[in-house]
């Protein structure tokens, strides 16, 4: 009986310790902005620049866009040289590198 009642207590201390624990993790985290969701958003915001490669298909692509938004996204795309200069933008500055 002892044993039961022993075994019984210290499983209600760990569950007991791991609701603490999530509950203290949950009222602490902080909540992330959510970043650019749609083109429009993109077109919207001035700190956020991005461009593709100079005549990869992601550039035919927007250039040939009939939306006004795409339109907009290829008219202030800001393109790079190369894929690797793309990628180290996109890494060290607020870029978003397009390549496809």
């Amino acid at each position: 009986g002892r044993v039961i009642l022993a075994m019984w207590w210290f499983m209600i201390l760990i569950v007991t310790a791991m609701y603490t624990a999530n509950l203290a993790a949950f009222l602490t985290v902080t909540r992330m902005d959510s970043g650019i969701n749609s083109i429009s958003e993109l077109i919207a915001q001035d700190t956020v620049k991005w461009g593709t490669v100079n005549g990869t298909n992601a550039e035919i692509l927007l250039a040939a866009a009939k939306s006004s938004e795409l339109e907009e996204v290829f008219k202030r795309m800001d393109t790079v040289s190369s894929v690797q200069e793309g990628f180290q933008r996109a890494r060290d500055d607020e870029y978003i590198f397009f390549y496809g």
